[in-house]
């Protein structure tokens, strides 16, 4: 709330935080990822094979134009002097692949079979993609750190099972690294 003066309570304006934007320009300026109507990390936008991409991108395409045509007539309202340059950020996170960047920015990088780690695969090309993942699964300390961990894993699986509930135990083996 915001008052008339220290000495006066009055209130004179109620400002709502709850759908604020506080993140960096680039971010603010990418391609919307809640025109998904969900989150991208849903596991139902799981695409194992990049060509079966679910129905739902399409919609999510339509509604990215239709909300560049907006913005664009939105800005166009707006006074010569006053910044109109929005509507170029998203148009540029678009053609430079930055929108998935961005989504996975906002999602967390957990989900290499989810919905913005395809489009980005897809951006930048396959081979690129497959030769980066190569290299990083044959550099030992990678195989270590992923054994380290799942022995983590197992240490605490073992004190969850001492207290009565299941565990999730894993293993890796040289076929999967």
């Amino acid at each position: 709330m915001i008052m008339k003066s220290d000495s006066d309570l009055t209130t004179v304006r109620v400002v709502d935080l709850e759908w604020v934007y506080a993140g960096p320009a680039q971010l603010f300026g990418s391609a919307p990822w809640w025109l998904l109507h969900d989150r991208p990390v849903n596991d139902e936008w799981k695409i194992e094979n990049s060509d079966h991409a679910p129905v739902a991108t399409e919609h999510y395409f339509d509604c990215l134009r239709i909300f560049n045509e907006a913005l664009v007539k939105e800005e166009e309202k707006r006074p010569k002097s006053q910044y109109k340059e929005l509507s170029e950020h998203v148009k540029w996170s678009e053609t430079s692949g930055a929108i998935w960047v961005h989504m996975l920015l906002f999602s967390g990088f957990f989900n290499p079979l989810g919905f913005p780690y395809m489009k980005w695969r897809q951006f930048i090309g396959f081979e690129w993609w497959m030769k980066r993942v190569s290299e990083l699964q044959i550099r030992p300390e990678v195989k270590d750190f992923v054994c380290d961990k799942l022995r983590d894993l197992d240490e605490y699986d073992k004190g969850r099972k001492g207290r009565g509930t299941q565990g999730l135990s894993r293993s890796w083996s040289d076929d999967e690294g």
